[in-house]
């Protein structure tokens, strides 16, 4: 952060995808993609990817970081629709690691939007429902499986899957619902029946992967089983897929610290599910800026089974919460990684600062979703007194007289508040709602004068503008404390390009730029290129921040 006197520029850049020119009478429209088919697969295996969407043109380029050898194959004949499915062959190497890949489709008009993909260890099977639905009308359809099994398979309204299966005497089965972290919309519960119809286990939102679901059972009694799943809500989703992962695998539920900065070491510790003792880790975190987390695997061998546990990276230094139990040096701009290890502890920070400062305060609990604490942030002047606080509960602020207006809705505390008069320290507590606590109610706090704050957000991975034509560039914006106008601009646009509009009026959330390609433009020119955000804050301080985002480079 840089800070002088004058305007307040608040600025945000933001990295996508390399721009092409294409003939002006050609017609641009960017494949888009609604499903893939299958969802996931087993490592080491031989499968047809199938494509479905709208403008996928024959020819086009599968864009994945998928470890496999991937081969075009021909669009089926008999489709309905033109340019509606595009199939690829793909043998996925033997040691694939178990992960979600992005998967993307480029065309010469542009690239499509992402979708997820599943790798696993695990048998696989498809549920195929379009021929199931003349047996429907007789009462439940009940599936056989043999675990271990990974199934793919999608839900209606009011539908329920049922999966019927045997268990030997002392087995013990992982149960784990893939939906949520791959994109579905479906909030899962999977649920255990025995031979006699009597739930035995049950499981909505798991610790550690947020509304998805899982559950381990040890089988007291040899004999049949079934497994169910559906929606908590029973609610109609366009998105409905999920994966049904079923076997003998090692898990953990949390991990300490929940983040670290970008190309720093330190030591991770994975613990709880079913692991016999905690493990440690050195994640790989010299990655690129446009890499927001790191993906955790446990280091076990045989049998992989849940997915890597996300790692959050930051820009900023970062250190572990100091021990002892009274208020400890909370250093500005750093994140401090804390936990609250019993239920009903409070952890207090000490800051320096001075009468008419003014801060943000944020906490980041459950909206990582890989720990299990709601975090009530508190803060107070030296003699504990409270001036004001911010709770884990839909992001409410209580607000006093010395703090300024509520921030936008979220599932972390996050406040602005400007010192008072006459203080010269402020103590900030951090506890659980619930005043519960154990080592996987873990925590990130930081402290910044960097008051007013946005980010942005490139809606769509590609834009392709036609030589002495012009193409639309959508930007979402993230108001984090910052409400008032913004100016998009557009940089690296070399004599090619004129750029128009971008004027974001305050408090909206979304911004437009018009991109023109002057009439000499080279076709099939590729170009890097960064959208800024510009705005003018309540005070006049320059505050200069960048964040990069995720974005594909592609050549037309």
């Amino acid at each position: 952060m840089k800070v002088c006197r004058g305007k307040v520029l608040i600025a945000c850049a933001l990295a996508f995808c390399g721009l092409g020119f294409a003939a002006a009478d050609q017609a641009l429209c960017a494949p888009v993609l609604k499903t893939i088919k299958p969802r996931g697969a087993q490592r080491g295996t031989r499968f047809t990817l199938t494509l479905v969407g709208q403008d996928l043109a024959p020819g086009s380029e599968l864009i994945t970081t998928l470890p496999a050898t991937i081969t075009r194959l021909a669009p089926p004949k008999d489709q309905k629709k033109p340019e509606s499915e595009l199939p690829f062959l793909i043998e996925l190497r033997q040691d694939a690691p178990v992960a979600l890949y992005p998967v993307r489709l480029k065309s010469e008009d542009g690239i499509s939007n992402l979708i997820l993909f599943s790798v696993s260890d695990l048998p696989e099977i498809e549920v195929e429902k379009e021929i199931e639905k003349k047996d429907r009308l007789k009462g439940t359809i009940i599936r056989d499986i043999s675990p271990p099994v990974v199934i793919n398979s999608e839900l209606g309204a009011a539908e329920q899957d049922v999966f019927r299966f045997n268990a030997r005497m002392g087995q013990t089965l992982v149960f784990e619902v893939e939906a949520r972290r791959m994109g579905s919309a479906i909030d899962p519960v999977v649920r255990i029946l025995d031979s006699t119809g009597r739930e035995v286990d049950a499981n909505d939102d798991a610790p550690g992967i947020g509304v998805d679901c899982r559950l381990q059972y040890k089988f007291p009694r040899a004999g049949e089983y079934r497994v169910i799943v559906h929606d908590s809500r029973f609610s109609e989703q366009e998105q409905n897929f999920y994966r049904l992962k079923i076997g003998s695998y090692l898990f953990s539920q949390g991990i300490f610290p929940l983040g670290w900065q970008r190309g720093k070491d330190i030591e991770v510790t994975l613990f709880g599910g079913n692991l016999p003792k905690p493990l440690i880790v050195h994640p790989p975190l010299d990655v690129p800026p446009a890499q927001r987390t790191a993906a955790l695997s446990l280091p076990v061998k045989g049998t992989s089974g849940g997915l890597p546990v996300p790692f959050v990276l930051s820009e900023y230094p970062e250190i572990l919460e100091p021990a002892g139990k009274g208020p400890v040096d909370l250093p500005p701009d750093t994140v401090v990684n804390g936990r609250i290890s019993e239920p009903g502890e409070k952890d207090l920070y000490r800051l320096a600062v001075k009468p008419g400062e003014r801060w943000l305060f944020e906490v980041q609990a459950a909206g990582l979703e890989t720990t299990r604490m709601s975090a009530y942030l508190g803060i107070h002047d030296g003699s504990m007194k409270l001036l004001a606080s911010a709770v884990d509960a839909a992001g409410m602020n209580v607000q006093t007289e010395f703090s300024f207006a509520p921030l936008e809705k979220g599932i972390d505390p996050k406040t602005l508040f400007q010192v008072p008069s006459g203080t010269s320290e402020l103590i900030l507590s951090v506890e659980d709602i619930n005043k519960s606590g154990g080592q996987d109610y873990a925590y990130r706090l930081r402290a910044t004068r960097k008051y007013e704050d946005f980010s942005l957000e490139y809606m769509t991975p590609f834009v392709n503008i036609p030589a002495g034509g012009n193409a639309v560039i959508p930007v979402r914006i993230t108001r984090d404390s910052y409400f008032g106008p913004i100016q998009l601009r557009l940089a690296n646009t070399g004599q090619d390009l004129v750029v128009e509009g971008g004027h974001v009026p305050g408090n909206m959330k979304e911004g437009l730029l018009v991109v023109s390609a002057r009439p000499e433009a080279s076709r099939h020119a590729m170009r890097d290129l960064e959208v800024w955000g510009e705005g003018i804050s309540s005070i006049n301080e320059v505050i200069w921040w960048r964040s990069v985002v995720f974005g594909f480079v592609t050549q037309v």
